[in-house]
Formats: structure tokens, C-alpha cells, sequence
């Protein structure tokens, strides 16, 4: 088994590549030793190689707290580079299942890389069918008795979007607290407070579910952006910034596909002795 610690603008992720068929029913049993060896990280992914026609490698995606993920766009640009580093195959492209679809990853340039993601329809409000992509609107009251206005989409994971002129002011960590405790998310959700520059540009703070606070998010951004373009805010290329850097997100209309591109860095090798 290898494990592998890699960040995407901050957003630190754990790779765990093993041909073990059990190693998701011991996701248990590596989310000890990442906390035994004080190992900070955000979200981990299993990935393993499959005789597949369709995909390459499949993952699973764990949460700090364990819990499961169904999307990490931001673990696929990782998985990216681990691949383009450790892959004995030559190609640049490669499908990943996921347990909601696929992702389609490929190495760009020096520490940039790409994953396409076609959207999905799904239902994350009170059985109603959020329309196309998952977009939908919502007025929550939180325990503080303030009413907010959101946006949810789906990315394979359940999003709330908030629009706002000012994003640090608002208590992001209690508002997201209360978000994880609501009826209507019995799941749980990942909260963007967003604010758009332009029509090409909006800046992001992040409360994921699981986690927290984050400096980053690759999904997160995919449904602000695909929000802020449902509602005529944005255009199909729009530039996310985050504390520590920018995502580059594009949607393609006819195909139904987002795409992020974005930097990593290899944080090295992790020692399981």
C-alpha cells in the first residue's frame, strides 16, 4: 500500500493506492493511522486500477472526519499528477469512476492539470427534482433566526451557494455548522460564500461538510460558477480565486461537462511503518 500527500491550492488530499479488494471496508483503519501519525489533511481517496473498457482507475473518497464523499474535484486534479508521476502507462488522459460517474483527468503542463465531469441530475432538497444540473432555490432560517437565501446544486455531491458583496464578514463556520443540521440537508452540505468581480471572475470561501473551513474547494467552485451562470451572473469561463490561488472552471453547454484547471503541488511520500 502507498500513500501519497499531495495539495491542490491548499486543499490538502491523501492517496492511498493499494490492489487490497477490502481496502474501502478498512477505510476505518487508514483514517486511524492518518490520525495516529498526526497527518493533516482534508479529504483521502482510495484509488485502484480496474479492469475496466470505460475507466482506468476507480476511488473512493473519505472526509476528514471519515465520513464519505461522492465527488473531490479538487482530489481528482491530484490523482492527476500521482498518476502522471507513478503510472507506468505513457498517456495523458485517464477515466476515473467515482461512485456518482466519472472524472476524465489529464496532466496540462508543469503542475497544471485538467478534469472534465459531465453534470448530473439528482434530487437534494425534499425530494424535489432539482432541474438541470441540479440547480434549485431555497430561504433557510439558521438558529440565530437569520433567513438566507441559497442556491443548491448538485455536483455529485449537494452544494448551497450564497451570493454576497462581502464574504468576510459573514460567520461562514457557524452558518455551515447550522447548514449540517438542517431538515432539508439530511446528508449534510458544502457551503460557498461567493463573490462575483466580474463576469469572469468570483472570489470563494469555503465550508465543506466533514471538514470545515477549507482554503479550497474544485467542486465547490464548479457549482458557484455553474449557479452564477444558471442566473446570468457569469459567462462559461470563469477564473475562481482563493486564498492561495485561482481555479480556471469552463463549461461546455452542448456537452453538458465542466471542467477545472489547476495547480498542484507533491507533498511527498507518507512512511505507514
Amino acid at each position: 500500500m502507498k500513500i501519497n500527500k499531495y495539495s491542490s491550492l491548499g486543499n490538502d488530499i491523501i492517496l492511498v493506492q493499494s490492489s487490497k479488494q477490502d481496502l474501502v471496508a478498512n477505510s476505518s483503519t487508514i483514517h486511524k493511522l492518518l490520525m495516529n501519525k498526526n497527518i493533516k489533511y482534508d479529504q483521502w481517496i482510495s484509488v485502484k486500477a480496474l479492469v475496466d473498457t470505460q475507466n482506468n482507475f476507480g476511488v473512493t473518497i473519505f472526509n476528514q472526519d471519515g465520513s464519505s464523499a461522492e465527488n473531490c474535484m479538487n482530489g481528482a486534479l491530484c490523482l492527476a499528477k500521482h498518476l502522471e508521476k507513478s503510472s507506468k502507462d505513457l498517456k495523458k488522459e485517464f477515466n476515473i469512476k467515482t461512485v456518482f460517474g466519472q472524472w476524465i483527468i489529464r496532466s496540462l503542463k508543469k503542475d497544471s492539470y485538467s478534469v472534465k465531469m459531465k453534470l448530473p441530475i439528482a434530487t437534494i432538497l425534499n425530494q424535489r427534482t432539482v432541474e438541470k444540473n441540479g440547480l434549485d432555490q431555497c430561504n433557510i432560517s439558521l438558529s440565530n433566526n437569520t433567513n438566507i437565501n441559497l442556491s443548491l446544486i448538485n455536483m455529485g455531491n449537494p452544494h448551497a451557494v450564497f451570493f454576497s458583496k462581502d464574504i468576510k464578514s459573514i460567520p461562514l463556520i457557524s452558518w455551515g455548522e447550522d447548514l449540517q443540521q438542517s431538515k432539508y440537508f439530511p446528508n449534510g452540505v458544502n457551503l460557498s460564500l461567493a463573490v462575483i468581480k466580474n463576469r469572469k471572475q468570483l472570489h470563494l470561501r469555503i465550508y465543506e461538510r466533514g471538514v470545515g473551513e477549507t482554503k479550497s474547494c474544485g467542486s465547490a467552485a464548479c457549482a458557484s460558477v455553474m449557479t452564477g451562470i444558471r442566473n446570468g451572473y457569469l459567462d462559461h469561463k470563469v477564473s475562481v480565486v482563493f486564498k492561495n490561488g485561482t481555479l480556471n472552471i469552463s463549461y461546455d453547454q452542448n456537452k453538458n461537462m465542466i471542467e477545472v484547471i489547476g495547480s498542484v503541488d507533491d507533498l511527498g511520500e507518507i512512511c505507514t511503518d
